[in-house]
């Protein structure tokens, strides 16, 4: 229990996620269950990190989330909203919104990609050690974007934080989002080569097109283009 709480964990898990060892990781030896496993514990610690510096800054920050919580208990009342809607959007249960949408990205990112690959290579690959390579990627996106998402916690975009800051908070996610898609893709297209002796060229198409589609839906839904 107590490694969990020393500086070499914590360093040798981000290690794991940007530069691991792909030769162990990800050797045609290992199991489709153990890297299964791997990219789940990976993503398992870094949503686990995230939701530990977003209840930390709830706590520290208590009055001015629960001035926040009542000026949206207000809004959602006079607008008819049910409870559960109320629930999920209040500080800091609105923290399940970013699980909700890693999994929506999960499911269709690895049934989009596993699905390219079986069209673009002869030979079959394990499901499982698929989507072990998804939720990689996705945990080193998640990483990259624990800035933007605490800083959207503070300064939600829904309210009005001024010109500069809502350009300043827009070009964090941009740039953000670029470092961990590269990182992902990057990660991807070495574990691929290794596991599965796919082409660098063929496993970087089948990441990063269904990724930048589904991530590219999900923002169209959600700025109602």
């Amino acid at each position: 229990m107590k490694k969990y709480f020393t500086f070499n964990y914590h360093r040798n898990q981000i290690k794991k996620l940007f530069v691991p060892d792909y030769e162990d990781v990800y050797s045609k030896e290992r199991s489709s269950r153990d890297i299964f496993l791997g990219g789940l514990g990976l993503f398992i610690y870094t949503y686990t990190m995230y939701v530990i510096m977003y209840v930390s800054i709830f706590v520290l920050g208590y009055p001015y989330f629960s001035k926040m919580n009542e000026n949206l208990r207000a809004d959602f009342e006079a607008k008819g909203n049910s409870s559960f809607s109320l629930f999920i959007n209040s500080y800091p249960w609105n923290v399940l919104y970013i699980l909700a949408s890693l999994v929506i990205v999960l499911i269709f990112v690895g049934l989009l990609s596993y699905a390219l690959v079986r069209l673009l290579e002869d030979d079959k690959r394990s499901f499982r050690a698929h989507i072990g390579l998804c939720l990689h990627g996705l945990s080193i996106l998640l990483s990259c974007l624990f800035v933007v998402f605490i800083f959207n916690t503070i300064f939600p975009f829904n309210q009005e934080v001024g010109v500069v800051l809502f350009a300043f908070l827009v070009a964090i996610w941009i740039l953000m989002f670029i470092i961990g898609t590269y990182f992902s893709t990057k990660v991807f297209i070495n574990a691929s080569e290794e596991c599965f002796g796919q082409h660098r060229r063929r496993a970087m198409i089948s990441w990063l097109l269904p990724f930048l589609f589904v991530m590219y839906t999900i923002f169209g839904i959600a700025v109602g283009i």
